[in-house]
């Protein structure tokens, strides 16, 4: 394949709303520290994937797509779903969480010698496990999107997490993402995973407490939404969950890492108490529809 010879500066999106102005005038620095203009490889072109596909495309990086059952999100990138490329600098793994290991293992037997990315919600060890296992570098990067949003919150994260598999490449990847210009918190795999779920699911409890705090409401004869306007006006309380009365939260998301979350807990000998009454509520409240 061949690399580009310059740095492309602009990308094309489906939702105009996603188009940032990024500092683009730092991505030539990206050459220089690395030493080389990136190839990159997104595995898995569903919501994640093609988010990533077009932050990667943004940041000036030669991108190539491989995924079995969906088209090529970008017009600029190479695109197959025959092989995945073994000579790519990152690989970034976007892919169910069931299929992750998968990918790792066939990148193993081809040959693949760069760096793997996680970006899918694994359960906490699945990356350390992974390195163990077949002797590749892994990082763990988790996305925090919003499916309707994908693109806009990709490009205007609020935070970049790197678990990194060493120092080494937890620099080649804030390197990456510096353009970005957004906070980057790198720490070890494990705690990336688990931030990842502990997010997701701290969004679940919000949104079951107030569910369940509408039950009460509509008991006692009174207005939900005016208990929600006067307990946040306190500014340490989120309104997150308040549009939600009697509304479960569903999606590809929150369920399943929620879900995630409390057998992790459960491995390590705790009760999950308190995630456990979240999920309940959540599902008493889509039975009662």
């Amino acid at each position: 394949m061949q690399r580009a010879s310059k740095l492309k500066t602009t990308t094309i999106v489906e939702d105009s709303d996603a188009m940032i102005d990024l500092p683009l005038e730092l991505a030539p620095e990206i050459c220089i520290e690395t030493g080389e203009h990136l190839l990159v490889q997104v595995i898995g072109l569903g919501t994640v994937g093609t988010a990533q596909a077009h932050v990667l495309e943004k940041l000036g990086c030669d991108v190539y797509g491989y995924d079995l059952f969906k088209k090529a999100p970008l017009n600029q990138i190479t695109f197959s779903a025959n092989n995945p490329s073994t000579e790519c600098d990152i690989t970034f793994i976007c892919t169910m969480e069931d299929q992750v290991e998968n990918v790792v293992q066939r990148l193993k037997t081809t040959g693949y010698k760069g760096l793997i990315v996680i970006k899918s919600s694994v359960t906490p060890m699945t990356t350390k496990t992974l390195m163990a296992k077949y002797g590749l570098h892994i990082c763990h990067s988790p996305e925090f999107l919003k499916e309707k949003t994908s693109l806009h919150d990709a490009l205007n994260p609020d935070r970049i997490v790197i678990g990194q598999c060493c120092e080494k490449h937890g620099q080649q990847l804030q390197t990456l993402y510096k353009p970005l210009n957004t906070q980057i918190i790198t720490v070890d795999p494990t705690t990336s995973e688990t931030a990842k779920l502990l997010a997701n699911a701290y969004l679940a409890l919000m949104i079951s407490f107030w569910n369940q705090t509408n039950q009460l409401a509509q008991k006692l004869g009174v207005k939900s939404e005016d208990l929600a306007k006067i307990v946040t006006a306190d500014k340490r309380i989120s309104k997150h969950g308040t549009k939600w009365f009697g509304k479960t939260f569903d999606g590809k998301c929150l369920p399943k890492d929620l879900a995630h979350l409390i057998k992790a807990y459960e491995a390590e000998g705790i009760e999950p108490t308190l995630l456990r009454a979240t999920q309940q509520i959540n599902d008493a409240c889509g039975r009662s529809k």
